[in-house]
C-alpha cells in the first residue's frame, strides 16, 4: 500500500468499556485506560499516560489533516471497540462540516475467501497479515454524510446513556450493564476445580466467545468478586506478570 507510518493513526481508547459522557479524549477515558492497564500494577499509571499522550496528539492530527481536506480512511470490524470508535470519531469531526469530509470505511468481514477453495475468519485486524491489508483497501466503500451524521447522532444517544459497557446485539450498538458478560466468565469458573488458575479461565473465556473484550476486562470483574469474598488468592502473580498469574480458591457463601 501506498502511504507512510506517519499517516497511520491508531485510537485504542477501549470505548466500549467505562464512561463516555465527556467531551473528546478526557480525564474519565484516561482512567478507564489506568484500570485496564491495571492488571500490572506497576506500570499501569506509566502505560496509561503514554497511551492517552499518544491519542490525543492523534486525534490532532486526524482534525488538522482532515480540515485540510485530506482523505481519510478507518479501518474497522464488528467488535464493540471498533463501533464505538467510529461513531466517536464522527462526533470528534463536528467542527468541521461531514458533507465534506472524504471518508473512506474498509470493513473486516467475518469470513474471507483465500485461495480458490478456502476461507479464513477473522475477528479483529489484529489476525489479517500485513500483506493482505493492500487487498482488503481494495474494499473501501466512500461513505456518505448522511451515514456519518447517522454515526455521530448515535454516539450522542450512547453518552447520553452513559452504561458501563456498549457491546453489539444483532449488529446493533447497544448500551447494557456491566454484569453482561458475567455468565461467560462464571460459566467457566464453574467448569474449575475449587483451586483454579485465574489465567486458564481469562484464556478459556477469550478463546471461547469472540466478543471483543480483553484479558484485562475478564481480570478486572474476578478482582471485583475477589474483594466481594467469592473467590480467595492462593498464590500471588509475579511482580513482571499480569496480576490473574495466580492460583484462586471458591469460597462457598
Amino acid at each position: 500500500m501506498a502511504g507512510n507510518r506517519e499517516d497511520i493513526l491508531c485510537f485504542p481508547l477501549a470505548l466500549s468499556i467505562g464512561q463516555i459522557d465527556e467531551d473528546g479524549i478526557g480525564e474519565k477515558r484516561k482512567a478507564v485506560l489506568k484500570a485496564l492497564a491495571g492488571i500490572y500494577p506497576s506500570i499501569a499509571d506509566q502505560v496509561a499516560e503514554e497511551l492517552w499522550t499518544t491519542v490525543c496528539g492523534s486525534m490532532e492530527k486526524l482534525l488538522s489533516r482532515a480540515k485540510r481536506g485530506e482523505s481519510v480512511r478507518i479501518w474497522y470490524s464488528g467488535m464493540p471497540d471498533d463501533a464505538c470508535g467510529i461513531c466517536f470519531l464522527m462526533d470528534q469531526f463536528s467542527p468541521l462540516e461531514l458533507e465534506q469530509l472524504d471518508v473512506t470505511f474498509v470493513f473486516l468481514p467475518f469470513v474471507a475467501p483465500e485461495g480458490e477453495h478456502a476461507a479464513v475468519s477473522y475477528s479483529d485486524w489484529g489476525e489479517v497479515a500485513p500483506y493482505l491489508w493492500g487487498k482488503f483497501a481494495l474494499r473501501g466503500e466512500k461513505v456518505p454524510a448522511e451515514f456519518l451524521f447517522g454515526l455521530k447522532n448515535r454516539w450522542k444517544q450512547l453518552k447520553r446513556e452513559n452504561a458501563p459497557l456498549r457491546t453489539i446485539i444483532s449488529r446493533q450498538l447497544v448500551s447494557v450493564p456491566k454484569t453482561f458478560y458475567d455468565p461467560f466468565i462464571l460459566r467457566e469458573i464453574d467448569a474449575q476445580e475449587n483451586e483454579f488458575m485465574e489465567a486458564h479461565v481469562v484464556g478459556m473465556v477469550l478463546g471461547r466467545n469472540a466478543f471483543g473484550i480483553g484479558d484485562a476486562f475478564v481480570a478486572l470483574r474476578i478482582e471485583e468478586w475477589i474483594r466481594n469474598g467469592m473467590f480467595r488468592e492462593v498464590t500471588k502473580a509475579k511482580r513482571e506478570d499480569p496480576i490473574y498469574h495466580r492460583v484462586l480458591r471458591k469460597v462457598r457463601l
